[in-house]
This record gives structure tokens, sequence and C-alpha cells, in this order.
């Protein structure tokens, strides 16, 4: 699939202000219904993904939403399990933010420089946006200070 229809998620839990939540990057519905290059041939070259954003990026701009789904319910939204998907009945995915992407030519050589240069990690950030302490000895406790459910969210009786 092109990378610009993809879905990005964190795996794990980051703080969002006195929150717990998981990060989305979804695609502006708008943007991807101009996307002409919607499967790229896997066989057709040894590298279809770069050369099908090249060709879009050059055609048109794009933008991402940055959606928050904050942890309401410790029990079913555990946040030191990557594996449990966060049921979005429980807490839906809330767009905070945009990424926009500007028409352009990113094809030369100098690009792939400077995004081999790049690092992102939830470690160099404010600690509002951190990743969560450790959790529990008992989730019977609830969330640890400072982190707590939004305001609408009941934990589950378990």
């Amino acid at each position: 699939m092109n990378l610009l229809l993809s879905n990005y998620w964190t795996m794990g839990a980051v703080r969002h202000g006195d929150y717990v939540a998981k990060i989305r990057i979804a695609p502006v519905p708008e943007f991807a219904s101009r996307v002409a290059r919607h499967t790229p041939d896997l066989a057709s070259a040894p590298e279809v993904f770069r050369p099908a954003l090249v060709a879009e990026l050059r055609e048109r701009p794009f933008e991402f939403d940055i959606q928050v789904q904050l942890c309401a319910d410790i029990g079913r939204m555990p946040v030191e399990d990557v594996t449990v998907e966060w049921p979005e009945q429980l807490s839906p995915f809330v767009t905070v933010a945009k990424v926009r992407i500007p028409q352009q030519d990113i094809s030369g050589d100098d690009n792939l420089e400077k995004m081999d240069a790049l690092s992102f990690t939830p470690w160099r950030v404010t600690a509002e946006h951190s990743p969560p302490r450790q959790y529990h000895a008992g989730q019977e406790r609830g969330l640890p200070p400072r982190v707590r459910p939004p305001p609408h969210a009941q934990p589950s009786a378990t």
C-alpha cells in the first residue's frame, strides 16, 4: 500500500499531559482520495515505496491527522502490555493536530542523507509527553498520581 494511505500508531502508551494515551497518525480522507498510486507493484523494482511517494508529493500536497486515544479504563486498556489493542468504544481517537506536507520535490539524494540523520525517540520530549513510568504492582490501586483517566471515563469492574 502507498505510504500516504497507511495509519501509523504508537505501540506503547505515552503521557499526554496528566493523561496516558496512544497516538495514531492517519491520512486525512480528502487528501487520501486524491492519491493516484494506491498499490505499488512490489515485484516491479527493488524500491517501490519511495518512487511512489516522490511522485505523489511532486503532484500534490498531503495531510495527516495526529490523533490521541486516552486511556479510559486501566483494566481494559493496559499501559504496560503493548499487545492489547485499546477498544475505540471505550475511548475514540480524537484529532489534536495536523501534519501538512507541502507539494515538493523530495527526489534528491540529499533528502535520504537528512532522513538518515533524524532520530525519533519518546525519551526526548517534555515531561508532559514522556512514556509513563511503571504502573503497578497491582492494578487495583489504579493509576499513579498525576496520571488519570479522562473525566468521562469510569474504571471497569474486574
